[in-house]
Formats: C-alpha cells, structure tokens, sequence
C-alpha cells in the first residue's frame, strides 16, 4: 500500500511540475498575447523610412588653432576675425536612407514605431574597420510620456545580429553606434510569444525541488544532508546549464579554463579554435568607465553559442595549436572538471556542451564532499550545510576554478576531524584518519596555505587512539605532513620567491616585502590585525558570500535574510539528545589552527600581491577564507541553547529558505541580467 502511495505521490509530483513549468510560460508571455493583433510576433520597420543623421566635416579653425596665430597678420590670413571657428556646412547633415543603413562616426538613425517593444533586434554587418570585440551602440526610446530611455549594447563582431530587451510602449527610435561602423540590413520589433528553455528549466527546478523535499521530509528530518543535496543540485544543475560557456563570468575564469583544458589532454595539449575563442567570447566588455552587455539576452547568447559550436571550429587536425603540459600541484582542483571535458570530448559533443559537461561534474564533485562532510557529522550538520549552500561557493561550483574541490576538501577534512575531537567514546579507525589526512593533503595541494589544517589532529583526546604511542606517532605524522606540504609552496616556485609575486599586483616585489616584514615584524602585526578588524563582515559574513563574480551580487535585502538565515541556524544548531561538546582548551586550539591558516593566507598575498610596506592586503577576497568558516563557527558555538523545534518542520524551514535564496539570486543574476 505505501509503494502505491509512494508512486501516486511522485506522479503527481511530475504533474505539479508540469503545471508549473507551463503556467510561468503562459504568464510570462501573457502581456505579449494580449497585444493588438498588428503589434505581435516580428515586424521588420522599413528602412527607407528612416533618417540618417551624420556630423558634417567643419572648415574653420578648431578652437585649438588659436594658439598658433602669432599675430595679427595671421588673424589677416584667416580669413575675416569674425568667421574664425565658422563652418561652411551645417553642424548635421540628413542623408537619404535606404534598404542598408550604413552608421559609422557619429552617425544616427531615427526611426518611428507606435507601440510596444519587448525586444529589438538589429541585423547587419561591422565594417572592417570595427574593434575585434564589438562595436558599442546605443538605442535611445522615446516613450507615450515624452521621457527618453537609453539602453547600450555590444554589436559582437562574432555574429551578425544583436537583442536589446525594452519591455515598454514607445513612440520613436534612434539608433548609434560609436566606436565603429555597422552596416544595419534590419531593426525588427521582437514581440514574439516563445517557449524559453532556460526560464523552463528554472521553474521545473523548483517545482522539483519543492516536491521531492516534501516526499522526503521525514528522511530530511532525520538526516538534513538529503535536503541539502536537493537544494544544491537543483541550484548547481541550473547554473551549470544556464550560465553562457564563455570567459568574464567567475574570477580569473579564462585562466581556469586554459588549465582545465590542459588537464584534460594530459602529457600533449591540442587547442581547437572553440577552445582558443571560448575565453574570447566574454559576456562583457570594457567602454569607458562602464561595463557594457555584449549578450544580455537569450537569442544574443544562442547566436554566439552557435559560432561557438561550429564543427569546423571543433576539429583537431594537422593545423591544431599543440603544447606540452607542465604540470603542477594546483592541478590536482581541476581534476573533475577536466574528467567533464574530457567524457564530453570523447562523447563528441560541440563546444557548449562540453563546457556545461565540465560544470556539472566540478558542481557535482564539491555537492557530493560537502554532502559527506555533512553525513558524518552528528552536530553541526545544518551549520556546513549553510555554509556550503552559501551564493558564492555555489556559484563558483558551477564554473571554472579550483576552489570548490578545494572547500569540498576542507570541509569534509574538518567534518571529520570536528566530529572526531567532539566523540571521546569512539575510537579513531585508521580508515578515517587516512581520509582525513588525504583530504587536507589534497587540499593544501590545491593552495598550500589551508596546510596548517591538518594540526586539527592534535587536538584530538587521548581516548580516540589506542595506545599513547599511537597518538604520539599519529600527530608526529600531522605535523610532518603539513610541514612537507607547506614546503610544497618552495618546491612549486623552484626557489625562486618572486615566482609568489602577482603581475597584477600594483608595486608588489616578493623579496623586497619578505625584508620588510622581518625587519618590521609588530608593524606587518598591526597591518593584518588591522585588515581582519575592518573587513571581519566583508571577509567572514555576509557581503563577499553573495557575490557572483563579474556578473554581481544581490541586493542588500536579500544578503542581510541570507545572513540572518545562517546566523538562526548556527545558534539553533544544537541537537539537545547529543552529548557533544567542544572543550575550551579545543575551542583555543580551533582557534590557532585557523589564525595559523589565516595568516599564512593573508601574509601569501601581501607578498605576492600588495606594495612593498604597503598598509592594505591586495588582492584578499572572502573566497579564500570559505574553506576555514567551519573552525569560525566551531569556535564559537554556544552550549547553553536547546533547540527542542520539530526537527522535520525546521529542516523543511531551512531547506525551503536557503532554496529561495539561491534561486532567487538565480533569477535575478541570470534570467533577468544575462537572459532576457
């Protein structure tokens, strides 16, 4: 009878989800439905009718060429002293239009339309004199109230259209474009309904999501990990496949991609032009002091995807770019995102698809540590899974870097580690303290600086081991370990310390700030004090946590329930039917551990990133301190609060809320910024 149950529950289940994914279409595409009949679907505005305004060439002296008359006879040979400055042509000139538009300069289009536009297209060609980018454009809309509303864009030179979305009613048009020519052949008001897959694929998430954590509530309620697993796979798996397959997305991403990319061939690295271009395609691109959108909507993302996917461009051959890889210990964070390329590779899949491959098997490797880290946990577990679950380690899972193996890592080495110090009946198996000492291994290979980690076995009881001399053995082990892999750092750069130094870091010299801070050791004291006080939110909490790259962050509000909601999970994270404590002399060890990690982190970058006696620490990101969160936490855990909660309905609660959160901030970040 339960079975029956159970497969009625998860039809209905499918249906739910069903509905939902077709009743967000319907309301989305409900305001372009009810449209007046001659206002839907795509209208192509006539060319002819348009009017081309361009700058015409001035004949008088610049403003400039006044400092070069020397005198009044020159005044004399200019002319007359009152035409100095003067054209002989109008400041504009209108020239006829026709079937192509031809925009370069300063030159504008006016054209007219009465009615609504939910998207613009512009078809054409940039001129060969173009930037290799994209040439910069703007549309100026001039709406029922007489306001004007500009948007700019990027006319990529990769494909030979661009979307501008408006979603307003307006009354005239004009188009310009400004670092370069485009040959316009069309400017068509998109105002068709359309299935969007992404936005499908976003609320059948959901739906998704939301069913099977009902279905499972009672297993949740017993073991918070499956929720967690529900939450992040369907944030991971939306990102993975929404997030365009090009470079400018997460932090330093091309240079991740080009090492992934290594990993994946091995000893001899072949380059095909997908994979020279990929880091090419960004989604955005420099003009001025502002950031402009090259891709900000679905159809532009389609079109470069599919210059990205041609299989020409796909082919390794005699003509194919070939190196030989040098391998490194950092390599080791790229290993499962490398397995995603390379299965994609082998299963022949364009470009696009092993990228999105890439991303899912990086995502679901650091879903799956955290998932084990949590498992084994008897406290805290809500406390990780917060952490875990955070805007930024998520969104950094879904792209290319090393980081999210590396907290995958860390957290399931200081799971164990945590769960080991807090159980004094239980014996510690040989098999747990090989994982733990891998695991923080692995890690350190990754970035040695998260090496003093390991130290966390020293503060493990006595009574976890089976003799005194095993215990002495086993933390003699520790602390060889670390020290071997933080000799690894040396052994990396081959001796040489400027090998440390950052080219992006302005004024940074490796060895002339490793003098300054011996020989001012209380100064560089003061300084990285200084620098944990003033940034302890931005570092530790909340507003480096909900950042998404360079695609941004979310709105205050959002960030401070963020926070509030793992900050209520950590004080209400306390299981009044376990007998686990933290001692006090664990908690200052916790504590050495992580100021040990911290420093060694922040002192890497002031020498390799920040000016020679330089106050600040360059190039310090809230990133970097995520794998060390959990000893923060651990530290200061209270005791003295019972959380007697229904443990299904609070583990239901804090799943529901971290899900919102996420894909709130999926929404907002990528529907609405990247996918229009």
């Amino acid at each position: 009878m339960r079975k029956k149950h159970l497969g009625l529950q998860v039809l209905l289940a499918l249906l739910l989800t069903a509905a939902v994914i077709f009743g967000v279409e319907d309301v989305c595409n409900l305001p372009l439905n009810q449209l007046p009949e001659g206002q839907r679907g795509e209208i192509a505005l006539d060319l002819s009718g348009a009017v081309v305004t361009a700058p015409a060439a001035e004949d008088g002296l610049a403003e400039e060429d006044y400092d070069e008359l020397d005198d009044l006879d020159d005044l004399d040979e200019a002319d007359d002293i009152d035409d100095l400055g003067e054209t002989d042509e109008p400041a504009e000139e209108a020239v006829p239009a026709s079937d192509t538009l031809n925009l370069s300069g300063a030159a504008y289009a006016d054209l007219d339309w009465q009615g609504y536009v939910h998207q613009l297209r512009l078809e054409g060609t940039p001129s060969s004199d173009s930037a290799n980018t994209g040439v910069s454009y703007t549309v100026d809309c001039t709406l029922t109230d007489g306001s004007v509303v500009t948007y700019r864009s990027i006319f990529s030179t990769a494909v030979d259209a661009d979307n501008v979305a408006v979603d307003k009613e307006i009354t005239h048009l004009r188009v310009q474009f400004h670092d370069g020519g485009v040959d316009l052949t069309g400017i068509v008001v998109d105002n068709a309904a359309r299935m969007q897959p992404r936005r499908m694929l976003f609320s059948g998430l959901i739906a998704a999501a939301v069913c099977l954590l009902w279905l499972l509530r009672e297993l949740i309620g017993r073991k918070p990990e499956y929720g967690f697993l529900i939450v992040a796979l369907c944030c991971g798996i939306f990102l993975c496949v929404a997030l365009p397959p090009f470079s400018g997305l997460s932090y330093d991403d091309q240079i991740h991609f080009d090492y992934t990319w290594a990993v994946s061939w091995g000893k001899e690295v072949k380059m095909t032009d997908s994979a020279e271009s990929l880091t090419s395609f960004s989604w955005s691109y420099q003009d001025g002091d502002s950031i402009m959108d090259p891709a900000d909507t679905a159809a532009d993302h389609d079109r470069l995807i599919a210059v990205l996917d041609r299989p020409e461009s796909n082919e390794i051959n005699e003509n194919s770019r070939t190196y030989e890889n040098q391998w490194r210990l950092m390599f080791t964070g790229y290993v499962a995102e490398a397995l995603g390329l390379w299965l994609g590779r082998v299963l022949g899949l364009p470009m696009s698809g092993q990228v999105m491959l890439c991303r899912l098997v990086g995502m679901l490797a650091y879903v799956l540590l955290c998932f084990a880290a949590i498992h084994k946990l008897k406290r805290f577990k809500l406390t990780f899974a917060a952490l875990a679950l955070m805007p930024t380690p998520m969104f950094m899972a879904s792209n290319f870097s090393y980081d999210p193996l590396c907290t995958g890592f860390c957290f399931l080495g200081a799971a164990l580690a945590i769960d080991a110090m807090m159980d004094r009946n239980t014996r510690l198996s040989w098999q747990r303290l090989l994982v733990i000492f891998v695991c923080f291994l692995l890690a350190s290979t990754i970035k040695a600086v998260y090496a003093p980690m390991l130290l966390l076995v020293l503060l493990m009881p006595r009574s976890k081991f089976a003799s005194k001399q095993q215990a002495v053995y086993v933390k003699l082990a520790a602390m060889g370990v670390m020290g071997l892999a933080v000799g690894g750092i040396l052994l990396n750069i081959s001796g040489d310390i400027n090998a440390l130094q950052d080219s992006r870091g302005d004024g940074a010299d490796s060895v002339a700030q490793v003098a300054f801070i011996l020989s001012h050791p209380f100064t560089y004291l003061v300084y990285f004090f200084k620098a944990i006080f003033d940034n302890f939110e931005h570092y530790f909490l909340s507003t480096d946590r909900n950042l998404w790259g360079y695609i941004g962050g979310m709105g205050g509000t959002w960030s401070l329930l963020g926070l509030g909601l793992m900050l209520f999970t950590f004080f209400t994270d306390n299981d009044p039917a376990m007998n686990q404590r933290l001692s006090w002399q664990q908690r200052v060890g916790v504590l050495l551990v992580g100021g040990v990690t911290v420093g060694l982190m922040f002192t890497s970058m002031y020498v390799g990133y920040s000016a020679v006696g330089s106050s600040s620490f360059g190039g310090v990101q809230g990133r970097y301190l995520q794998p060390i969160l959990p000893l923060l936490f651990m530290i200061l855990s209270p005791n003295g609060i019972k959380n007697e909660m229904n443990k299904t309905g609070w583990h239901l609660c804090f799943c529901l809320g971290n899900l919102t959160i996420l894909m709130l901030a999926c929404g907002q970040l990528v529907l609405a910024n990247l996918m229009r």
